[in-house]
């Protein structure tokens, strides 16, 4: 419940950034708010798997689709990854990619 809070607050705070500040402080944020909702949204469903067991993996519990579901948000719109180089990039000026 507290990563499903968190998660809607950042995203709440970066909707208002977008709105109303600008575009280098709103990419940031936009960054945080998918890396955290996204890493949030996977703990959730990896612990109900968890909880679960082998139930989890049938269609008849319906755990396995918000699993796959869960997994491929972390792709779209920039991996995890991605977005953590955004965050460093902004804080600290700093590339992760050199030639």
């Amino acid at each position: 419940a507290t990563g499903v809070v968190t998660s809607r607050l950042i995203t709440l705070q970066a909707l208002n950034t977008i709105m109303f500040v600008g575009d280098a402080a709103s990419r940031t944020e936009a960054s945080m708010a998918k890396l955290y909702a996204t890493e949030s949204a996977w703990r959730v469903v990896s612990k109900a798997m968890e909880v679960f067991g082998t139930l989890g993996l049938t269609t008849e519990c319906g755990l396995e689709r918000i699993f796959r579901d869960a997994r491929m948000l972390l792709c779209p719109d920039g991996t995890s990854q991605i977005h953590e180089m955004v965050i460093g990039r902004a804080y600290t000026g700093l590339t992760a990619l050199t030639r």
